[in-house]
């Protein structure tokens, strides 16, 4: 099996993810003073919420390294491979902070999507797409 990831920033529907049993790894989203995790304690609805109504300024800050190893470790001794889709590296970290954490696991491929939010999210329908015609990541 192989398990396809991504940062939750991808902006795919819950169904999609529900369906093609896509793995995320939560953003933190930072809300005035307070410290939330994307898709976790936080929806589209709320941030939006808070920006129009509380006029609060939000920002994203990356996946740390911790939080990638973790995931990669639950995921990887379970999978042929694991497929990371990162938001793009040249707006956040994550992608580096990815790609440090997947050392210790030969098993894990992280792929910079050089895109935000459903530029991402298309890389994820391809990848779905490759799985489901029996691709296999390159080593």
């Amino acid at each position: 099996m192989i398990t396809i990831s991504a940062d939750s920033t991808c902006d795919l529907s819950p169904e999609f993810i529900a369906k093609h049993q896509i793995v995320t790894t939560p953003l933190s989203l930072v809300v005035g003073n307070r410290v939330y995790k994307d898709g976790v304690d936080i929806t589209p609805a709320d941030i939006f919420n808070y920006v129009e109504k509380e006029n609060l300024a939000c920002h994203t800050a990356a996946v740390n390294v911790a939080e990638y190893y973790r995931h990669f470790e639950k995921y990887a001794a379970k999978a042929e491979a694991v497929i990371h889709i990162s938001l793009g590296s040249r707006f956040s970290s994550c992608y580096q902070n990815a790609v440090l954490a997947a050392e210790d696991f030969p098993n894990v491929f992280i792929i910079d999507s050089q895109n935000l939010s459903t530029g991402s999210g298309h890389l994820v329908h391809d990848a779905v797409e490759l799985v489901q015609a029996g691709q296999k990541p390159a080593a």
